[in-house]
């Protein structure tokens, strides 16, 4: 798998190749990301990795988290999520999610990606601009979702107990964009934007949809 802007997600095996688990360069603690009112100064590199290596560092920090190498906690209020590693390239982040709790449609604000499901079970929904329609999919234990800029999904966990994922994202996230699916009156389907937020958190909180006429 190489680079390409990928418009929808690959659901692969867990072990691709001849993957092999590298443990993070140097101890860095786990930081809470920041939400900004407005654009952040931009990287002098905005690049993003192959989605093959994206997978890979996914994949990679799963296995640790099983190895209990990262601990992890639920939160019954609200998504946990903690980041464990940012550099110019790429940012990686450790995600819980109780029954229930999930995501609003959204695009990764140009960024690049790979989640995996360490443990539980997930269910992602995608955008499908070909077919102006929303796809449904259940993403379990070892699979991994790799992604380019142009993804726009919704991700939540339906099942009793917590699910776990490892999402990777290049470059690292400095926008999130939300969506929101609206009959266009010809018996199909439109992707109406309700806000874009700038931030580089994950799991910020999803705009109210009467923002939408404020963030047009």
């Amino acid at each position: 798998m190489g680079s390409g802007d990928h418009k929808t997600g690959a659901r692969l095996s867990p072990h691709v190749g001849t993957q092999r688990c590298v443990r993070m360069a140097g101890p860095r603690p786990p930081t809470v990301a920041a939400r900004f009112d407005r654009p952040m100064k931009p990287r002098r590199h905005r690049r993003a990795l192959p989605l093959a290596q994206l997978v890979e560092r996914a994949t990679c920090v799963a296995d640790e988290v099983r190895a209990e190498l990262h601990s992890v906690h639920a939160d019954p209020d609200e998504r946990w999520h903690v980041r464990l590693h940012h550099d110019d390239d790429v940012d990686v982040w450790l995600i819980s999610w109780t029954q229930e709790q999930g995501t609003q449609l959204h695009g990764h604000g140009g960024s690049s990606g790979a989640f995996t499901v360490v443990s539980g079970e997930l269910e992602e929904t995608v955008w499908d601009p070909a077919v102006r329609e929303a796809d449904g999919a259940t993403r379990s234990r070892g699979d991994v979702v790799a992604f380019g800029p142009g993804y726009v999904h919704d991700v939540r966990n339906v099942l009793p107990g917590t699910a776990v994922s490892v999402h990777v994202y290049s470059p690292p996230l400095e926008r999130m964009d939300f969506f929101d699916v609206e009959p266009d009156g010809a018996g199909a389907a439109r992707l109406v934007r309700l806000a874009h937020v700038w931030t580089d958190d994950p799991e910020i909180e999803a705009p109210a949809r009467d923002a939408r006429q404020a963030a047009s």
